[in-house]
Formats: C-alpha cells, structure tokens, sequence
C-alpha cells in the first residue's frame, strides 16, 4: 500500500477535489488527521468515490470551530500534541495495512494497486493541532488568556498573539505561569504535573487540601481524559505541518502538492516547493486547477515547469515531479453535483495521466 501525503500551498487551492478525483482512479483509502468545522472533507470524497469493500475514507481527530487546528485546540479545550496526532495517523496506516494483507511492518509497500491519500489541512506550514506538550524544535508557542466567554470558540480560551509578551505583565505572567505549574496544577490536565499536586499536598497536610474550595473554581472543568485543559497564560505550542508530519518519511510516505492556481499563485507554489523541499520531503507530484482567467497565457503549472527545468537543467522527468493541471469545475456548479464534472474526458485523461505517473515512480523510483 503506497501512501501519499496531499500539501496545499494554501487554503482554497483544490486539495480535496484533486484528491477526490484521484480515489476514483483506483481503489484507495482516505485519511484526514485534522477537520475543523463542516462540510467534512471525507463526505465530498466519498460523495464521488463511494467507499465498499477495498476503500475506506475516515477523519481522526474533528474540531467543530471553522478555523485554525490550533486555535480549536485551544477554544474547545481539546489539546492534541503532535506525538498524539502523528500515533493516530500511524495506527490508522497500520490498520489499513493488515486490512489489505500487508503485514503491519510499514516498510512493506508492495502493494500499488492500493492508495492511501492523507489530506492535510490548509497550506504547507499551517498550523497542526495544540498543546502544551508540543516543545519540539519548530514549535511556534502561544500564551492563552481567558476570554470570559467572548472568544469565537465554544470554549472559554483563545490566544494572544504577540501583544504583551515583553511587558512587565507578560513577564510576570510566565513566571507566575511556570511557578505555579506546581502549586496550582492541580487543576490542570498534565499527568506530571498531577503527580507533583498529589505529593505537595500530602506533604502540606489537610490546609492545602481545603484551599481550593475558597477559591473560585474555573467555568471549564477538565474532561475525564487525560489531557491538559487550557490554564491562565499557559504556553501552548503548535507545529507547521511540513514539519509536524515529517516523521511518516522514515515510513516511507511521499508528498503529492497542491499548488495555487490563481494569480499570484506561482510565487506561493514555489516557496511551498522550497520549503518541503527544505524539510526533506520527495514530491511526487505538483498538480494546480487551472485557472480560466489564465488560458491564454497558460495557467501554473506552465511556470511551475519552467522553474524545475530551468533549476535542474534537464526535462521533467526522472527525479523531479510530476506537474499537471485539472480544469476548474464551472462556476455554476461550485458546491453543487459535481459528478458531470469528474466525468468530463479531460478530467478523467489528467487524472489518468497522473495516476499513472504515481504508479511509475513507486515501482521504479522508490523500490
């Protein structure tokens, strides 16, 4: 079972749809680690490539807030570390895997005939989900304010994006923050830091054990799993998701990129190439919905060739990815019946020609 991680260079660029019209080329699995709000990915896909018995489709972790992964981490109280997010995404290949008869050992891709597609969310360094447990070297770290209710989220939390964090208050924030992380974690989610609570308090006698009570108590209580709940100018961190998902390489995963098709996309697409690129990441193919304003120019994807040729002083073939454009579906049908769309000859052909391309470089580049 070979694996294909979708990038997007950006929000809006046709990642679901050229995934969409991808599953229904062969038999494939589906995979969406990150939703935030509704329509669900997995339900257009499975709109136009119904699963049966050799397919499947499934979200993993689904955020109701329309926004950010990170941000509805933190404004519905539901922290998810990248470890976390990065287990359930293997567990769910794992799974798939003894499924088709593979065997679980993630090395044993012999399998071509069956694609699984992990859609992303958003562009290449958008935001994974958050948590105060994410600390690895490209974590982007947040401090969380209470909102008194007024945040957009369901949840009583947002965060503060750079305002304050050199003053004298935001200093004392952090310290009072990482102080009390012992004296006042008792009420928050962290197991650590449960286990310090426990000790301090048996230690402290019965006083500290009534202390909370003449205190007011947080509108939010943490949930009965174990997971840190937001906390009063608490650090979280989150991770650009070229970087959070870049262990599946090892797993042998490959990338597929969505690139912008509209104007002032061909910048966007090739800083999205660079910085996959940058992080390691083989990019099987480059594919963009073309844009009708661009016809008589030629859309993305034509530039986008121009700049692999032009850097590797060859023709794109061998080792470098495969670039191809899909039409756009017609404005009048955007959110509507697309099944006339997806059955269009040229759509089926580029579909065809890229599935194909795929086929190749699985059993001859990446034996």
């Amino acid at each position: 079972m070979r694996t294909h991680l979708i990038f997007g260079s950006n929000t809006g660029v046709g990642k679901t749809l050229i995934t969409a019209a991808l599953t229904r080329a062969k038999a494939y699995n589906y995979i969406k680690p990150l939703q935030c709000g509704s329509p669900c990915d997995v339900n257009f896909v499975t709109k136009y490539s119904p699963v049966g018995f050799e397919s499947s489709a499934t979200t993993l972790h689904n955020f109701s807030s329309p926004i950010s992964p990170h941000l509805a981490s933190i404004f519905e109280g539901r922290p998810l570390s990248d470890a976390s997010l990065l287990a359930s995404v293997r567990d769910e290949l794992a799974r798939l895997r003894l499924r088709g008869g593979e065997g679980s050992d993630h090395n044993h891709n012999h399998n071509h005939n069956h694609v699984t597609y992990v859609e992303t969310a958003g562009g290449v360094l958008s935001p994974g989900a958050a948590s105060p447990l994410n600390r690895n070297g490209e974590s982007i770290m947040t401090r969380v304010v209470k909102s008194d209710g007024k945040g957009p989220g369901p949840g009583q939390y947002f965060n503060l994006l750079g305002e304050g964090f050199g003053d004298s208050s935001s200093s004392s924030s952090s310290s009072s923050s990482s102080s009390s992380s012992s004296s006042s974690s008792s009420s928050s989610g962290d197991v650590k830091s449960k286990s310090k609570s426990k000790s301090k308090s048996n230690s402290g006698g019965e006083e500290k054990e009534k202390q909370p009570q003449s205190q007011p108590q947080p509108q939010r209580q943490p949930q009965p799993q174990p997971q840190p709940q937001p906390q009063q100018g608490e650090l979280w961190g989150y991770t650009p998701q070229a970087a959070l998902y870049k262990p599946l390489q090892a797993d042998g995963v490959k990338s597929i990129l969505i690139g912008d098709g509209r104007l002032g996309g061909i910048s966007a697409t090739i800083s999205s190439i660079e910085c996959l690129e940058s992080r390691g990441w083989d990019i099987d193919a480059i594919g963009f919905l073309a844009d009708a304003d661009q016809s008589i120019v030629g859309d993305n994807s034509v530039s986008i060739k121009e700049y692999f040729m032009s850097r590797y002083k060859k023709d794109a073939s061998t080792g470098v990815p495969f670039v191809f454009s899909i039409p756009c579906p017609p404005e009048e049908e955007e959110g509507d019946d697309l099944e006339d769309y997806f059955s269009l000859g040229e759509v089926q052909e580029k579909v065809g020609n890229l599935a194909e391309e795929l086929d190749y470089r699985y059993l001859n580049l990446h034996a």
